[in-house]
């Protein structure tokens, strides 16, 4: 699982020897979410809120963020206040009042 997620991040980022291939990550990032990775879930329901290497699809873009709330990953709620303010306020109640890691 923890192998799918890295793959998923080095297709997103480019920062390896292969391509940057937005598709390739969301595929690797789906396999590692639906095995329970938190920080996969968080990805991919951004990936899907972006319309980046999926279609849009708001619905299931929110699924897979609020899931990896319920796992307290708090990497939803970091990623979705520096992401836009709307973002922040689909966000599940319990992690809005969550603390970020580090005073961030």
């Amino acid at each position: 699982m923890n192998a799918q997620r890295e793959l998923g991040a080095a297709y997103a980022t480019g920062d390896w020897s292969g391509p940057k291939d937005l598709v390739e990550a969301a595929r690797w990032y789906r396999l590692a979410a639906e095995k329970g990775n938190a920080r996969s879930q968080c990805d991919l329901g951004f990936m899907l809120l972006l319309d980046e290497g999926e279609p849009k699809n708001t619905e299931e873009g929110l699924m897979w963020i609020e899931r990896a709330g319920e796992l307290e990953d708090d990497s939803a709620y970091r990623t979705a206040t520096r992401t836009d303010t709307m973002t922040f306020l689909w966000i599940p109640p319990r992690l809005r009042s969550a603390k970020p890691a580090g005073g961030v």
